[in-house]
């Protein structure tokens, strides 16, 4: 929705837009980021400890987060993977104490050890294929999470 906003404003957003996209500099990575599109993949710990971190905007051409790609990003508050996206690295998003909500994609097919630990997630929103997945790869916490099912 974000993105739709901000291309329906014109020029001066798309002046606004290029100042969000990410330049590969970790350094960089405050606030509100968007990746762009054509991006297939994360690299292991290419965001990690970055704390200053708020939001990403992932672009639908990607399928895989890498091993700790996301760990220690303390403000990150919530995440929506792209449709593409298939398999989340272990530790992927380890230590994001502030993760509560999620919003995954219809093609996951994997999830690896400890890509959510220490993460206080609240609530999901899955597709019901995955569901399998998810109910395996959360465990005992699966009863408690506030769920949403997509067809």
């Amino acid at each position: 929705r974000f993105l739709r906003n901000l291309a329906a404003a014109g020029k001066e957003a798309e002046r606004i837009l290029e100042k969000l996209y990410y330049d590969g500099n970790k350094e960089n990575a405050k606030g509100v980021i968007v990746l762009r599109d054509g991006i297939t993949s994360i690299n292991a710990e290419e965001f990690k400890d970055c704390k200053d971190l708020e939001a990403i905007v992932l672009p639908e051409s990607l399928t895989y987060i890498g091993e700790y790609a996301f760990y220690h990003c303390s403000n990150l508050t919530s995440i929506k993977f792209p449709d593409n996206l298939t398999s989340i690295g272990s530790g992927a998003f380890r230590g994001c104490t502030n993760l509560t909500d999620i919003k995954f994609s219809s093609r996951l097919n994997a999830i690896y050890g400890s890509a959510f630990d220490n993460c206080p997630i609240k609530s999901i929103t899955y597709y019901i294929r995955t569901e399998p997945i998810l109910e395996y790869y959360f465990g005992e916490e699966w009863e408690n999470l506030e769920k949403t099912v997509l067809d």
